[in-house]
């Protein structure tokens, strides 16, 4: 049996009817209604069921209940930014790429190899001249 959402009134009045369907497809539908848009970093696709009343921000807040997001506000318009699901640990993001430069302490290994054996710990190259 395929879900249902409907929804009605304004922002200071919501009420929104979810049957057998899945919270993006709530999140499309408050999208369709009002001035909002939303991204998610996860998939959206728990089903929920029930009426949830009141100001659409109240409304989001329910239909989010156990998850982490970020709501910014722009005039009237809303963006929702969900990151996850509440108690989940993080994905780690993977580490950025060492900087060009050689004398970086990240390049240490690297370091010696520039600059060679005996130029290592401050020491002269040993030809050098002294001016």
């Amino acid at each position: 049996m395929p879900g249902s959402v409907r929804v009605r009134g304004d922002a200071a009045a919501v009420r929104l009817d979810a049957r057998h369907t899945t919270i993006a497809d709530v999140l499309a539908a408050l999208n369709t209604s009002f001035d909002m848009s939303y991204s998610s970093w996860i998939a959206l696709d728990e089903e929920i069921n029930g009426t949830y009343t009141g100001s659409l921000r109240r409304v989001i807040a329910r239909v989010l209940d156990g998850y982490n997001y970020v709501i910014k506000q722009d005039n009237a318009k809303l963006d929702i930014i969900v990151l996850g699901k509440r108690g989940e640990r993080a994905v780690p993001v993977a580490a950025p790429a060492a900087p060009a430069d050689p004398f970086h302490p990240l390049r240490e290994r690297h370091r010696q190899q520039l600059l060679g054996a005996d130029r290592r710990h401050g020491a002269r190259a040993r030809n050098a001249s002294v001016a």
